[in-house]
């Protein structure tokens, strides 16, 4: 691995260093997403319709229609 940048042109070096930080923005939004509150209402969301049987159950969608409307 490390003698392959060591030969890598350039060109190729930055292109490498770009896609290695694409991947580690993604990474760390996704952790951001799961770990913060948009991810925990989906989990509470998801458990809730597990807990009920009915995948869209009219009392948890008036709850997020609530939310966006204050």
């Amino acid at each position: 691995m490390f003698n392959l940048l060591q030969t890598a042109n350039d060109d190729q070096t930055a292109i490498f260093a770009c896609a290695a930080t694409i991947i580690g923005a993604a990474a760390l939004v996704f952790a951001s997403f799961h770990l913060g509150p948009a991810g925990q209402r989906l989990k509470n969301r998801q458990r809730a319709q597990s807990a009920i049987g009915y995948p869209n159950a009219p009392e948890l969608d008036r709850g997020v229609s609530q939310e966006r409307a204050a």
